[in-house]
C-alpha cells in the first residue's frame, strides 16, 4: 500500500484477514491504521453522524438566519463525518480475503463493518475453539520445530487474550497453566523429555516466555551439536 506522507511516498504492506486464524493480526494492523489516520472514532461508534436536531424543523423558529447557519453548519459536519467514513472503509476493505469482502459487499459504514466483524470472530464459540487449538497443539503437530511451535503457541495466546478482551483474566489460562500446555506440547516428541522432566521436578515454574526462551536455546544447543557431530564423522 501507498500512502503519501509530507508529499513522500511510503510503502508498507498491512495484514489481509483471510480466516479467524490471522484475526488477531488484521485487528491491530487495522486499528493502529484508523488511529493514524483520524478515523478510530468513527469505526468504534463513539462519533455517531450528526443528525439535525429537531429545533431546526420546527415552525416556531422565527429567526430564518439563524436557522439557515445551523443548517450549513451540520451539513458540513455531516460531510465530514461521511469523508472520514469513507477513507475509514477505503482502509478496511481492501485488508478483507475474498470471501470476507464478498459478505460485506454491500455494508457501507465502517462502524457497522468493524462491529460486525468483531462479533463474527469475537464470539464465546471463538473462545472456546482458542481454548481447543492450545490444548491441542504439540511441538509434533509442527515437525517439531520449536521455533514454529513456540511461534504458534505464542501467537494462539495474544489472540485469546485480544479475543476475551477486558475479561480475558477470566477467560484465558493462567500463566502455570500456559507453562504446563507449552510443557505438556513438548511431550509429543520423546527427546525432549529430560527437558519437560527439569521444569516437571522445580516446585516454582517459570514464566511462559522463560520457557519459550530456554526452549529455543536448546534447540538451538541441539542443532549445533548436531553438526559437530557430523563434522567430527
Amino acid at each position: 500500500m501507498i500512502i503519501k506522507m509530507s508529499d513522500e511516498k511510503v510503502y508498507r504492506s498491512y495484514t489481509v484477514l483471510t480466516s479467524p486464524k490471522n484475526w488477531a493480526a488484521f485487528k491491530i494492523d487495522a486499528k493502529v491504521e484508523l488511529i493514524a489516520r483520524g478515523h478510530w472514532q468513527i469505526v468504534s461508534g463513539n462519533k455517531c453522524r450528526p443528525q439535525q436536531p429537531s429545533y431546526l424543523s420546527s415552525s416556531s423558529i422565527k429567526h430564518t438566519t439563524l436557522q439557515a447557519s445551523a443548517s450549513i453548519s451540520l451539513t458540513n459536519e455531516q460531510q465530514d463525518w461521511d469523508d472520514h467514513n469513507g477513507q475509514a472503509l477505503a482502509i478496511l476493505l481492501p485488508r478483507l480475503g475474498k470471501k470476507y469482502r464478498v459478505q460485506y459487499a454491500t455494508v457501507t459504514s465502517a462502524s457497522a463493518l468493524w462491529e460486525a466483524l468483531c462479533n463474527q470472530h469475537e464470539t464465546p464459540m471463538r473462545r472456546f475453539d482458542l481454548v481447543l487449538e492450545l490444548a491441542r497443539l504439540t511441538l509434533a503437530g509442527c515437525n517439531n520445530d520449536i521455533n514454529v511451535y513456540s511461534s504458534k503457541f505464542l501467537c494462539l495466546r495474544g489472540e485469546q487474550i485480544l479475543v476475551n478482551g477486558y475479561d480475558h483474566r477470566e477467560n484465558n489460562f493462567t500463566e502455570a497453566q500456559l507453562v504446563m500446555l507449552y510443557i505438556s506440547g513438548l511431550q509429543s516428541n520423546p527427546r525432549w523429555e529430560p527437558f519437560v522432566l527439569n521444569f516437571m521436578q522445580n516446585e516454582t515454574l517459570p514464566s511462559l516466555e522463560m520457557v519459550v526462551c530456554l526452549s529455543r536455546e536448546e534447540q538451538r544447543f541441539r542443532s549445533k551439536q548436531k553438526r559437530l557431530a557430523k563434522r567430527r564423522a
